[in-house]
């Protein structure tokens, strides 16, 4: 018979694990959109980039990137949520900051918003 923690206890290492992690996510996610607008601004001014480049959408590199990180983010999430320990993501501040730091602008979320879906 295997012996298992009070859901109690579960919880709470749960929400000690999600935390630690989300603001180490946090961490890496700021680092990279960073790097990365950076990175296409030291392009432009050595004039190899003109504009930024996008596909149909007209979205930067930068624009994917930060979707991309913002969808994923978004899965975490829901993982977690479905431990069935009751974590609900919106009440874990590391969480909502992390969320916060890769969400795109409006204009973006727009643009994905009147994409069309894959076939």
């Amino acid at each position: 018979r295997v012996a298992r923690l009070p859901q109690t206890a579960q919880r709470s290492l749960a929400l000690g694990v999600v935390n630690v992690v989300s603001a180490r996510y946090k961490t890496l996610a700021e680092e990279l959109l960073l790097t990365v607008r950076k990175t296409e601004m030291s392009l432009k001014r050595l004039k190899k980039v003109q504009q930024p480049e996008g596909d149909a959408s007209g979205m930067s590199d930068p624009d994917k990137i930060t979707l991309q990180l913002y969808l994923d983010v978004g899965e975490y999430g829901q993982q977690f949520a479905r431990l069935g320990l009751g974590l609900n993501p919106s009440d874990m501040p590391a969480y909502c900051s992390l969320l916060e730091a890769v969400t795109p602008s409006p204009e973006v979320l727009a643009a994905v918003a009147t994409m069309p879906a894959p076939p």
